[in-house]
């Protein structure tokens, strides 16, 4: 996309906001299976990387997304027709609108945590604003669009919605962090590890209780 010359200022910073209210698992990492939902917005080749990249962090605590593509275009899936399953999430892409250079910092993605008991399962990610943050950063989109998707994943994984200072789940990241490119800003941190695999222990004895209740 472009917006012709302009000057921006190193501090810019995009929020991720939180909405207010191949080879098979080894033994003991989690299968998480993820809905893929969008309009035919983002091409195959774009889509694989960002998930790739997604699901290169999210192995950091012991998940492996297993990722059922119900989006215009994709091959048929029966999956995508039932009611979602314990532990199941939703991310959603969606492109709203080409922004210009005078737009206000703007969330990349949201991921809805219910304000009371109940299990979070939707995440979206703005798909436009992605690719906005990486022409002006010159960053790689589909790696940004893929740290995106595990940033909103791994708040509906812990059903935490606040930030560390530090590491992939801070809440603001700056053109001067995505040009720069180290490592230690795109992990997770060892607190939210540890509330992942907490958060998946439990997830996984429900559903192993449902599974054993419905014979």
């Amino acid at each position: 996309m472009g917006y012709g010359p302009w000057a921006i200022g190193r501090t810019l910073l995009l929020l991720l906001a939180v909405a207010s209210t191949a080879q098979a698992a080894e033994p003991g990492w989690t299968e998480v299976a993820v809905r893929i939902y969008h309009a035919g917005i983002v091409t195959e080749a774009d889509e694989t990387g960002a998930l790739d990249a997604a699901a290169a962090i999210l192995a950091a605590a012991d998940v492996v997304p297993r990722w059922k593509h119900c989006h215009k275009g994709a091959a048929p899936d029966d999956a995508c027709a039932r009611p979602l399953a314990q532990g199941e999430l939703t991310l959603r892409l969606v492109r709203a609108r080409q922004l210009t250079p005078q737009s206000p910092a703007l969330a990349l993605g949201e991921a809805l945590l219910p304000s009371r008991r109940g299990t979070p399962t939707l995440a979206t990610i703005h798909v436009d604003r992605v690719d906005w943050l990486a022409e002006r950063s010159s960053a790689d989109a589909r790696l940004l669009l893929g740290r995106a998707m595990a940033h909103e994943l791994t708040h509906l994984l812990t059903g935490i919605g606040a930030h560390p200072a530090s590491g992939l789940m801070r809440p603001l990241w700056s053109l001067a962090e995505l040009s720069r490119e180290h490592p230690e800003d795109w992990t997770l941190d060892e607190a939210t590890v540890a509330a992942i695999r907490a958060r998946a222990s439990v997830t996984m004895t429900l559903a192993r209780s449902q599974t054993v209740n419905s014979q």
